[in-house]
């Protein structure tokens, strides 16, 4: 059915509401949902000498964290201007809030990142694409 002056499909609506997002991809953000054989890693390490779970990902755009890592290692949250949108596993997660200058140990360097903050991430830390570019 064509649509009157002045009106859009629902799927122009969608793009209009998330023109100012900045899309952000994640495939795996629990342990238990990485299928065998997927081109990941995880391991525990220390940080801030707690011990964090950390997901590498190879396959997200960006590196994320749990609002419960950062009551736990005592980390600040700041608000963005521009929220991200981050399309998961079954879901697309819009999230404004990061932390920055998080020291990260992996061996013997220590790493100062930024994090996105995702509300339904149940891995610690997730490493993507971001921070392996910077090493």
């Amino acid at each position: 059915m064509p649509l009157k002056q002045g009106q859009q499909s629902s799927q122009q609506n969608q793009k209009g509401k998330f023109a100012h997002f900045k899309p952000e991809q994640v495939h795996y953000t629990t342990l238990e949902g990485i299928p065998e054989g997927a081109p990941v890693m995880a391991g525990t390490f220390s940080v801030n000498d707690q011990s964090i779970t950390i997901l590498f990902h190879s396959g997200a755009s960006h590196t994320f964290i749990t609002k419960e890592c950062i009551l736990k290692l005592g980390l600040e949250m700041e608000c963005l201007k521009s929220p991200y949108s981050i399309h998961s596993p079954g879901c697309q997660i819009i999230t404004n809030l990061m932390t920055r200058q998080v020291p990260l140990q992996l061996q013997e360097k220590i790493n100062h990142t930024y994090f996105i903050i995702l509300p339904t991430q149940k891995v610690d830390i997730i490493l993507g694409m971001n921070w392996m570019k910077d090493q």
